[in-house]
């Protein structure tokens, strides 16, 4: 994003990782500002402590209730061009679960400042199929060379070039309370291999906004709260500053 569309957003190396939020830019940098590009939350990232399936949950859905203009095109962004569970589990979220496979899926290998940068994906192209994934194309490149990252921005041209016209969007305005009960249907098994298995058994479901909570974590009086804030406003970011609070401090505004 930051070389696309000049942004500077915090790049890290850590295992932790940076992304907790979605940041929204357009594509300046490529002749072109017709494009906006949503880096997601890292949900992933939930094992190593810092964001808690409920708040995850809670903005992946306040996520789907601001992207009413759809998407046209899905970009995954690895850094290396092994299948790692990480990789795997996004795919399938955001692929598979959240867009049905409506939208094309882009592979990006970033990090590759070498001279074979250029065939890497196609290296890696019959392993990438044996794990499951389907990309509409995939390249590998950097940022740090200039060279490299000229190839990278033609390359990113290309994806957008592919992409439909028409953006699907992720749901329909109305009927928004089943909308979230169908989202976390569609969620709880990627919760479950990431947060641990009770997020999937099926004789513990319950599929009111409390039972949901409940079930990512949050103690019954507060995910009473929640479910009556929800269904007044919606999930709103106050909401879910609040339940971020209550998660890391014991404390909740009622």
């Amino acid at each position: 994003m930051n070389v696309l569309c000049g942004t500077d957003y915090v790049v890290s190396d850590s295992a932790i990782g940076t992304t907790f939020e979605f940041q929204k830019a357009h594509c300046r940098n490529i002749g072109r500002d017709d494009i906006e590009l949503i880096d997601t939350i890292g949900l992933s990232e939930g094992d190593a402590g810092r964001v808690h399936p409920a708040v995850a949950f809670a903005k992946l859905v306040a996520f789907a209730r601001d992207s009413g203009q759809g998407f046209n095109g899905i970009i995954l962004v690895v850094g290396s061009p092994k299948v790692t569970k990480s990789m795997q589990e996004n795919y399938r979220l955001f692929v598979e679960t959240i867009t049905n496979k409506k939208l094309p899926c882009y592979l990006f290998i970033n990090k590759q400042e070498f001279e074979d940068y250029k065939n890497q994906y196609q290296k890696n192209h019959d392993l990438y199929q044996s794990a499951g994934f389907n990309f509409e194309c995939g390249f590998a490149g950097g940022c740090k060379i200039e060279a490299v990252r000229e190839h990278t921005i033609d390359e990113f041209e290309r994806c957008f070039d592919m992409a439909p016209g028409k953006a699907e969007r992720l749901y329909e305005p109305q009927g928004f309370l089943q909308f979230i009960r169908t989202l976390w249907r569609n969620v709880r098994d990627f919760f479950a291999r990431l947060f641990g298995e009770a997020y999937g058994t099926p004789d513990l479901e319950d599929e009111s906004l409390v039972g949901i909570f409940v079930r990512l974590g949050v103690p019954e009086h507060i995910a009473r709260s929640v479910a009556l804030k929800i269904n007044a406003y919606g999930v709103s970011d106050e909401l879910i500053k609040q339940l971020e609070a209550h998660l890391a401090q014991g404390s909740f505004k009622k």
